[in-house]
């Protein structure tokens, strides 16, 4: 398995740090923090700081909107407290 990683990296170089950069991209957008320190890392970065800020609060979306559903899948069922 390493061999074939191995011979993949040793051949497309340039692939592989692309592939590294952008990662580093996607991570720093989705990880978590205040909305000034994500800008203030992507400004350290040289990332665009749009983009780190649009998939910031669209991550804050999802979660808002997901959060009930998944409560409503996997949370306990309440028990009737008047008997």
């Amino acid at each position: 398995m390493f061999t074939r990683l191995g011979k993949f990296v040793t051949a497309h170089p340039w692939h592989v740090i692309g592939t590294w950069i952008v990662a580093a991209v996607v991570i720093v957008a989705f990880a978590p923090g205040a909305m000034d320190a994500m800008l203030a890392l992507a400004l350290t970065l040289h990332i665009d700081p749009i983009f780190v800020g649009a998939h910031h609060l669209s991550r804050f979306v999802f979660v808002t909107i997901a959060t009930p559903g998944i409560v409503h899948l996997f949370g306990r069922p309440q028990e009737d407290v008047d008997d």
